[in-house]
């Protein structure tokens, strides 16, 4: 077990540092938000939508070891790294010895966790610290000393200032632990009994970590007015479906075996026990140690689909990256329900293998077409020339590819207001396209351009800006005939897309 593990394990980390590819638009705005000084955040942060410790944490990172593409990757591929051996110690407490190298190994080769272990974001920053409450609490309720509850309390502040879905986390547990208390205050053992009190401690402990957070409260409550998208399609029931599939595969495809081998051992860790090599017993009142787990990976989306209804928000898989670690523990757990040492370890070999498979798909595909607009750029644009974004969500990602080059400085602009490429605003970014005028945007770029070519950086894909944008090429072949299609918005093959056109000032021909 402990050399196909290893090197399970060895294959997990070396595709968390496989990918080359162009950042995306995601990666990029994470970038150029914590370019921002310190002092700055928070104020930056109001047209994003996100707390700051991960933006604060990737500006120091970026001071100590630059804005390289690894670079900025490099945070995300560390926190994923260290969950590793967190992980190892949660699930030899919850399910004994025996359960540390399947979550080991199944933590290493999981295309979820390697899909954002290898992205400037803060989703295996937030899978750590879960990973690391997967130990806090229970060692709290065991003896809640003043260092154990204080370690609680900073846990869940850090959770809340990692991101606001660790509220659904924080929530999901303090539900567990409530009906954890009012049971065994009911109980005639005395040791149930004694537990109460400890559970009561905790969930102080974890009060004052939300106290901590109410110093951000005033920028939350701006971001959730105004920075949301309403055009975002509605949470539904179906989408609690989505769950164990989505942090299996993370966005790789071919994850449906690997949902139901997880799905399986989820149940086995519920309902099941090994009585010997031949035979795992079902027993359906449940097992005690995965009870509470199982109420948190049930109760952590369900809360967040509840959050959506009330909220109107969409419900994202990869923001469950905080209940992750707890499905990864209970999958290990259900694999220690196989008495026989030979079948835990095909299946797992069979499980890491599928995996690994996938997460390698993942790794190597682009993510965005910007590296290609910018060679196109760099080989035809020239000084005076204007490049305009529609939408500035195509932005981000193209800015960064420009960086150092010849073409850094063209007038560069966002549709509607002219605003710099390397961000994009979501302030009321809804209404400002509804509120936007084409045909006068298109005439400004004419003009800034003069004798030089425009370029019009494009997508109808991105909602809600489809009809304004299409609106602007129309305006801009209309006033300079001539449009040149160099570059093809593809939307079914990167995670962003765009097309680059060009309205050169003295066509050569006129394409119809």
């Amino acid at each position: 077990m402990s050399v196909l593990a290893v090197l399970a394990v060895v294959a997990g980390v070396v595709l968390r540092l496989w990918p080359r590819t162009a950042l995306w638009l995601d990666e990029a705005q994470s970038l150029a938000i914590a370019r921002a000084p310190l002092a700055e955040l928070p104020a930056t942060l109001r047209t994003d939508g996100a707390p700051p410790l991960y933006y604060a944490l990737l500006h120091v990172w970026m001071q100590l070891f630059g804005t390289g593409d690894w670079a900025v990757r490099s945070l995300s591929v560390i926190a994923s790294l260290a969950t590793i051996p967190v992980i190892g110690v949660a699930a030899r407490r919850y399910g004994g010895h025996a359960a540390v190298w399947p979550a080991v190994v199944l933590l290493a080769t999981n295309p979820f966790a390697i899909r954002y272990a290898t992205e400037a974001r803060m989703y295996a920053l937030i899978a750590f610290e879960a990973a690391i409450g997967l130990v806090l609490v229970p060692r709290a309720l065991e003896r809640p000393s003043p260092s154990r509850l204080g370690a609680v309390a900073l846990l869940v502040a850090a959770l809340l200032y990692t991101h606001y879905w660790s509220v659904y986390l924080i929530g999901g547990v303090g539900i567990v632990l409530l009906y954890v208390a009012l049971t065994r205050r009911r109980s005639h053992d005395a040791d149930s009994r004694a537990l109460a009190p400890a559970v009561a401690k905790v969930l102080l402990a974890m009060a004052t970590g939300v106290v901590l957070w109410l110093p951000w409260l005033p920028s939350f409550r701006f971001q959730a007015a105004h920075t949301g998208t309403p055009w975002a399609a509605r949470p539904s029931l179906w989408n609690l479906l989505e769950v164990v599939p989505s942090l299996s595969a993370g966005r790789g495809r071919g994850g449906g075996m690997i949902a139901f081998v997880l799905t399986v051992l989820v149940l086995l860790a519920l309902f099941g026990k090994a009585l010997d090599g031949r035979r795992t017993e079902l027993d359906w009142r449940t097992r005690p140690a995965a009870r509470g787990l199982v109420g948190v990976l049930v109760l952590v989306p369900t809360l967040a689909l509840l959050g959506g209804f009330v909220s109107g928000s969409a419900f994202v898989t990869r923001y469950l990256s905080a209940v992750f670690p707890v499905l990864v523990v209970l999958t290990a757990m259900g694999l220690v329900t196989l008495g026989s040492p030979r079948l835990r370890v095909g299946l797992l070999a069979v499980a890491s293998v599928a995996c690994l498979a996938v997460a390698a798909s993942e790794v190597r595909n682009d993510r965005t077409p910007a590296r290609h607009i910018a060679a196109q750029l760099l080989d035809r644009a020239a000084p005076g020339d204007v490049v305009v974004f529609c939408p500035d969500q195509v932005g981000p990602a193209l800015a960064r590819e420009l960086e150092g080059t010849r073409l850094e400085d063209l007038d560069q602009g966002t549709y509607p207001f002219w605003l710099p490429p390397g961000r994009v605003d979501w302030v009321d970014y809804e209404a400002r396209h509804l509120d936007s005028e084409p045909f006068t945007f298109a005439s400004e770029a004419l003009s800034r351009a003069g004798a030089g070519d425009v370029w019009l950086v494009w997508s109808p894909g991105y909602p809600p800006t489809q009809q304004s944008c299409t609106a602007l090429r129309s305006a801009l072949a209309r006033l300079r005939p001539g449009e040149e299609v160099l570059a093809g918005d593809r939307p079914g093959v990167h995670l962003d897309h765009a097309g680059l056109l060009r309205y050169p000032a003295q066509p050569a021909s006129v394409i119809r």
